[in-house]
């Protein structure tokens, strides 16, 4: 008689809210432990955060983009000592970003990307080095698809980040009812010219941006580090008096010593 082979126990569903504050702490840029210890502390989700560490990254990776591009030849190997940008110094801080912000995962930029970097880094000046760096990825993905570009074109050149809550509306606006284009091009059997949107993981990190921006959020923020500091006051109290008990204590032997002589 074969052996019973134990059935393997189905993970409980993960309702939508809590999918929606994964979602919501990916694109402030936290990584999987952070958003299951912060779901963890919070009532509201209380009895409903997966315990396990992969259902939360398989949630937060939905909205994440890229930041791992293609594999780099030795050849296509960017080094300063071999620059065509005219700007290894950019290219170099790019590098050093990267290796810190991956911990080492990417420690390679391939030629093609280190002119991506010159290039687009004075067009987004206002933007992080990672934010740089994701937008360097999906050109790069783009290329070596054959897809078009248009929906990034229009994302920078509308630039929504830089009006606040407006610029988004407006960006919004431009970019809504694609389902209405999509039938439009079925009616007529031909595409019709719109602005695409971007992808969504590369808007929703770009708003993400908007929230911490917010006066309120910086409201929160300053409290939250005064609740930190008011935490940590007694135990700052009391290692000063301990520190002040071992002084006291050593000139008390010190002073023995001497008298003993």
């Amino acid at each position: 008689m074969a052996p019973k082979v134990a059935k393997r126990q189905r993970q409980p569903r993960v309702d939508a809210v809590v999918i929606q504050a994964i979602h919501a702490l990916a694109l402030q840029g936290k990584g999987n432990e952070e958003i299951q210890r912060a779901l963890d502390v919070d009532e509201q989700y209380d009895g409903r955060v997966p315990k396990n560490i992969r259902t939360i990254r398989k949630y937060a990776n939905q909205v994440r983009p890229s930041f791992i591009s293609l594999p780099v030849a030795a050849s296509d190997q960017w080094n300063p000592a071999e620059d065509r940008t005219g700007n290894p110094v950019l290219v170099l801080a790019m590098l050093r970003e990267l290796i810190e912000w991956t911990s080492g995962s990417i420690t390679q930029i391939s030629h093609e990307n280190a002119a991506r970097v010159v290039t687009l880094a004075p067009v987004v000046q206002d933007l992080t080095f990672q934010d740089l760096w994701l937008l360097v990825v999906q050109y790069e993905e783009r290329k070596a698809a054959g897809e078009g570009t248009d929906d990034l074109d229009a994302l920078l050149a509308l630039a929504p980040w830089r009006s606040g809550a407006d610029g988004w509306a407006a960006y919004e606006r431009r970019t809504g009812n694609q389902a209405r284009w999509d039938e439009l091009e079925r009616l007529h059997g031909r595409p019709i010219n719109r602005v695409r949107p971007a992808p969504a993981a590369i808007v929703g990190r770009l708003k993400a941006r908007l929230i911490a921006d917010t006066p309120e959020f910086r409201a929160l923020t300053e409290q939250a580090a005064a609740l930190a500091r008011e935490a940590v006051r007694p135990l700052a109290e009391a290692l000063s008096e301990w520190e002040s008990k071992v002084d006291a204590f050593r000139t008390s032997v010190s002073n023995e010593v001497s008298s003993g002589d």
